[in-house]
């Protein structure tokens, strides 16, 4: 898991998120090619991503005192992520990201609307778009 925007907010977050998951998208292409000329089997990542407001903080006590994230946001993202092994795309991001990132809608393709375990209401969710290079996904981070 990745967060992005804390400690301190950053109006750059999303962006930061979707350009780490086609960082990591690029690179795994690049791993994977080189495993199946050496005859091993590609390795499949999936990502989900999500914007919106976090606990983040300490938590546990003096024996066991730990970092974590907690809320909504994170458990929409993290079935964001379940959801790529059901559609096959790499990565699942949900309009929230997309809209704060002010990314170009064209470059994704809309998964179809569905609820999430937990949550009330549909969720509009987007995988990239076919052809469409992971580069010219988001915005990148100057």
């Amino acid at each position: 898991m990745a967060v992005f925007g804390v400690p301190e907010p950053d109006p750059r977050a999303a962006v930061a998120a979707l350009a780490a998951a086609a960082g990591i998208e690029q690179r795994m292409a690049a791993w994977n090619e080189a495993r199946i000329r050496s005859g091993e089997p590609p390795v499949r990542v999936g990502m989900g991503i999500h914007y919106g407001d976090v606990f983040a903080g300490a938590v546990g006590d003096a024996e066991r005192l730990e970092f974590t994230t907690l809320g909504d946001t994170v458990n929409v993202a993290q079935r964001c992520e379940r959801l790529t092994l059901e559609t096959g795309v790499s990565i699942v991001a949900t309009r929230a990201v997309l809209e704060a990132a002010a990314t170009n809608f064209s470059k994704w393709q809309q998964i179809p609307t569905r609820m999430l375990r937990g949550r009330q209401g549909e969720v509009d969710l987007f995988g990239p778009a076919f052809g469409v290079s992971l580069e010219a996904l988001g915005p990148r981070l100057v």
